[in-house]
């Protein structure tokens, strides 16, 4: 038996609006900026969807599923093709020129898998949130 479990990552600061920070997050291309080279091969992306090798995972396959002007982005994936999981950032705008981005990632996971997830979802999750607080190149869509 499955349980939906969430994990969330930290409040993270941006250094783009969040108008910018959506439509950089809208062009799945541009997703794999924020995950890390040394862990992804076999990269390829149509705009709308992308998938990738992540070792030890394997297969992983993600889709634009939600856009929210400015607000929100929702990926949903799947890896192996058998486990779903859904990716949340949720917008906040700051001023013109920063915005905050809380990110949620949801599975549908058994007390099993959640417990071995658990440790790495969450460095994952602050991977991502440290590498957008680094990145300046918003615009470059």
């Amino acid at each position: 038996m499955s349980d939906s479990t969430e994990f969330r990552s930290r409040r993270g600061k941006l250094a783009c609006s969040a108008r910018d920070l959506w439509l950089f997050a809208t062009d799945i291309k541009n997703f794999s900026r924020f995950v890390p080279g040394d862990t992804v091969s076999n990269w390829k992306s149509d705009g709308e969807s992308c998938s990738f090798e992540v070792a030890p995972l394997g297969s992983v396959s993600v889709m634009l599923n939600e856009k929210l002007p400015f607000s929100r982005v929702v990926y949903a994936g799947d890896v192996l093709q058998r486990n779903s999981f859904t990716l949340l950032l949720d917008i906040l705008d700051t001023d013109n020129d920063s915005s905050e981005v809380d990110i949620t990632l949801r599975a549908d996971l058994n007390p099993m898998m959640k417990m071995i997830i658990s440790k790495p979802a969450g460095q994952f999750l602050e991977m991502l949130i440290g590498e957008m607080e680094k990145f300046r190149d918003w615009k470059q869509i």
